[in-house]
């Protein structure tokens, strides 16, 4: 027997289907063709018909997103990666965070709001259908996934805020402590490092300690006064009691160092005001940051000269920009048929950097010049400038070099900007994490590629991380 499945769309909202329309079809397929029988079915009777003859069937391996045989449109990713950024940042804001603080909560008398985590949710799956998630629609559309996407944000972030500040309120501290930092781990595992926040603090001096009264190694990116935004804020709803209140407000951005905060736990930290000197980020000129890792200094061109300090090993001409044509549609990418490839070693740029003992960062603002459009591109015209911000970040004690990219391209059209870095590694494929695991890619397709339904092109994506690797080193 031959299976003809048709199912309800969820599209369809809860209309009626037309059966009747569904059962003549059905007729008309059997009177047509003898040598199959059709039905209506489903998935779960289509599958137990197939084990029932048992079938030898091929085993496909892989990503099945080669377009050999029909279209994938495996380039898509690229398109509303504003949406794209927002749908992955909130899912695991959601995962990594949200349930973890309202599951915490829960230890500390505060209900779990099932209901919002719910309504919260849902806002995620409606933005899943194919088009919506492929932002493969209108304006107007995208527009409504967006309003989709701030509201799951806006609920998670406010749910957080309240549970986190409600369990921070139930922690006992002494008397003579006014001001606490409570630092949350949601992972299920120890973690150190340094941790960036913006706090508000009543004084530029200060002093933070742990519950022992020992000061903590922390460093400031700069002070912003709110005095009078603060104090007009706030609102005493009992005047009887009374509130700690400070002269002045200040607006601080500190980056401070923890040890082993517990894995679902937390640690209280104590601000104290007008106690020793903060420790500030300083500004230079200067083109070159170090830690006990790396050394990273900007070459004349602007790339950057990375030595390996665990055995002197020099990686040159690293985060390199490149502007290419995109003559793709809202779909796909596609090379622009006279394409010119603009590289950030040829444009102008300034360097500054900010230098602790705690952290180091170099900032590169590059004046990207680029063509317009493909039609500038084709004839080597590029007077459109792309304003785009490097930033390179070196913590103390941490191996991890931090890389951020900004850009301003609401100019030029049709165009595709990469960052390319040269390993040094000589491999056959990636490594790459995709949904559920991880996977190996090869750099090449073995088998002929004639004939394609959509010609094949070297981009493939990941979920958070690409690696290549020898025997002796791994860049990720």
């Amino acid at each position: 027997a031959f299976l003809f499945l048709i199912r309800k769309s969820q599209e369809a909202r809860g209309r009626s289907v037309n059966l009747s329309f569904q059962v003549s079809v059905i007729e008309k397929l059997n009177e047509r063709n003898k040598d199959f029988k059709f039905k209506i079915s489903s998935l779960e009777e289509y599958i137990a018909a197939v084990d029932k003859v048992a079938p030898k069937l091929n085993m496909l391996k892989g990503e099945f997103n080669i377009g050999k045989n029909m279209r994938v449109h495996k380039t898509n990713y690229s398109s509303r990666s504003d949406l794209k950024k927002m749908n992955t940042l909130i899912q695991d804001y959601l995962t990594n965070i949200l349930e973890p603080v309202l599951t915490l909560g829960t230890q500390f008398g505060i209900s779990y709001p099932k209901g919002a985590a719910d309504d919260i949710w849902e806002k995620m799956f409606e933005n899943s259908a194919h088009d919506s998630m492929a932002n493969s629609v209108s304006d107007n559309v995208n527009e409504d996934i967006y309003l989709r996407y701030k509201q799951a944000r806006d609920m998670a972030t406010s749910l957080v805020e309240l549970t986190l500040r409600q369990i921070s309120v139930q922690i006992k501290k002494p008397d003579d402590k006014a001001i606490t930092l409570t630092v949350f781990n949601t992972t299920p595992v120890a973690k150190s490092g340094l941790v960036t926040k913006t706090i508000y603090t009543p004084a530029q001096n200060f002093e933070i300690q742990d519950k022992d009264g020992k000061p903590i190694p922390f460093v400031v990116a700069g002070f912003k006064d709110e005095t009078e935004e603060v104090n007009g804020a706030t609102v005493q709803l009992n005047p009887g009691n009374r509130i700690y209140q400070p002269e002045k407000v200040y607006k601080t951005k500190i980056s401070l160092v923890v040890k082993n905060i517990p894995p679902m736990g937390y640690q209280q930290y104590y601000l104290i005001p007008n106690v020793g000197k903060a420790d500030e980020l300083s500004v230079s000129n200067q083109t070159t940051i170090e830690n006990e890792y790396y050394k990273i200094e900007v070459n004349l061109d602007g790339s950057l000269r990375i030595t390996r300090k665990t055995d002197g090993r020099v990686f040159d001409k690293q985060a390199i920009l490149e502007d290419n044509g995109d003559d793709g549609d809202s779909y796909n990418y596609s090379p622009a048929k006279k394409d010119w490839v603009i590289y950030s070693t040829d444009q102008a740029f300034k360097v500054k950097a900010n230098k602790s003992a705690l952290l180091n960062e170099l900032k590169i603002d590059f004046d990207f010049r680029v063509p317009a459009d493909l039609d500038e591109r084709a004839h080597r015209k590029a007077f459109v400038l792309m304003p785009v911000s490097l930033e390179i970040k070196l913590k103390k004690d941490n191996p991890v070099i931090g890389f951020r990219v900004v850009t301003d391209n609401r100019q030029p059209l049709d165009h595709r900007l990469c960052i390319d870095f040269d390993t040094q590694i000589v491999t056959d494929g990636s490594i790459d994490d995709i949904q559920f695991g991880s996977i190996k890619r090869p750099f090449e397709l073995k088998k002929a590629i004639l004939d394609w339904q959509e010609k094949p092109i070297s981009i493939n994506t990941m979920q958070t991380y690409t690696s290549l690797s020898d025997k002796n080193n791994m860049f990720a």
